[in-house]
């Protein structure tokens, strides 16, 4: 090969690279200006008119990660070393009236927190997931809030996942008089957090007839980071506000997927299909002798989604619980056993009482 022709081979490469760097500054300049950026704490609702909940009442709440209608018993997921990225749309639409079934068959709760709704996304086909279940639940006052919102996710490269917006949702009989959106101040650095979600929790208050209040906090903490920093420091955060609240005299319950098992959860359970590599056990002492950690020890709430779900080989894994002050008493606890069937994830029921 000769000199001039080598040199023209080099300027064309080193061409080539340099626009490949400039496209590439230019998508990350874009969607770094792009990034959704909320507030510490923003007001979700408001009202002036919300009814006093009745101390002695028996209470009951569920929750649930729904997977966002897209991560049924057939689907594996690429971000978890699986290889798919959506079902086909009519399978989205099947899990989304399977999902509301089940809550409709279980709406004597007077609480329900959801994870993972889809409101306007690719991966579900920008379904609306959010006003189908408060058309098919009216009885209910709702409170959502964002914690994924990106314009374009890139990965894979040949399936993007494309747009995303999703959150979380608080469902509730008993009008709240206030509703908030608390944002966790931890993240991925960036570029990488410019296409990852934007954690955070709801928090709804609820007058009782004692002059109190009930707080109830709803959230959805990050996975496995490699090192189980990030789900820490979360329930770190919600430990310090929680024990505020219940410092002023207040009622405090937390639910939601906190990608961490319980305190006491044991290696032993679930046999040999427990998710032992994956699973982060909260620490003894991280909440006081008198706090609450309320969980069903013989029903799965998670799956992995490496790979399909087949019972009894499949890895599962207990994420799903709640956590109560010490003035809240526990009266049952119940994982609903849905065998994935719509979500990677079965809803947790709990009943409870508010001692006076």
């Amino acid at each position: 090969m000769s000199r001039s022709l080598i040199k023209k081979v080099c300027t064309t490469m080193g061409t080539l690279l340099l626009g490949i760097g400039i496209l590439l500054t230019l998508f990350l300049l874009t969607f770094t200006l792009m990034d959704y950026k909320p507030g510490k704490v923003e007001t979700i609702s408001l009202s002036s008119k919300a009814t006093r909940l009745e101390v002695s009442k028996t209470l009951k709440i569920l929750s649930w990660n729904i997977g966002y209608a897209g991560l049924n018993k057939e689907m594996d997921f690429f971000y978890d070393g699986g290889k798919m990225v959506r079902p086909l749309q009519k399978q989205v639409e099947k899990n989304l009236a399977d999902i509301c079934s089940t809550l409709q068959t279980h709406k004597d709760a007077d609480f329900i927190f959801l994870q993972e709704l889809d409101i306007d996304s690719r991966r579900s086909y920008h379904i609306n997931e959010l006003e189908y279940l408060k058309q098919n639940l009216p009885e209910y006052h709702t409170a959502y809030a964002t914690n994924y919102n990106v314009l374009f996710v890139p990965m894979p490269i040949a399936q993007p996942m494309g747009k995303v917006k999703a959150g979380i949702a608080t469902f509730s009989k008993i009008p709240p008089i206030k509703s908030e959106r608390h944002a966790f101040p931890f993240n991925f650095s960036w570029p990488l957090k410019i296409f990852m979600l934007d954690r955070c929790f709801i928090t709804s208050e609820i007058k009782t007839t004692n002059d109190k209040k009930l707080i109830l906090i709803n959230t959805h903490n990050s996975a496995f980071d490699g090192t189980g920093h990030l789900p820490k420091a979360e329930l770190k955060f919600l430990r310090e506000y929680m024990e505020k609240e219940y410092n002023k005299g207040n009622y405090v319950l937390l639910g939601g997927d906190f990608n961490l098992s319980p305190t006491s959860f044991s290696k032993e359970s679930f046999d040999s299909t427990y998710d032992i590599d994956n699973a982060i056990v909260i620490p003894f002492g991280t909440f006081g002798k008198d706090w609450k950690i309320i969980f069903d020890p013989e029903v799965p709430t998670n799956r992995s989604t490496a790979c399909t779900y087949q019972k009894g080989v499949t890895k599962v894994n207990c994420l799903d619980f709640f956590i109560a002050s010490p003035n809240i008493q526990i009266e049952s606890v119940n994982c609903i056993d849905l065998e994935f069937e719509s979500s990677d994830h079965n809803p947790v029921i709990t009943t409870f009482k508010l001692i006076q």
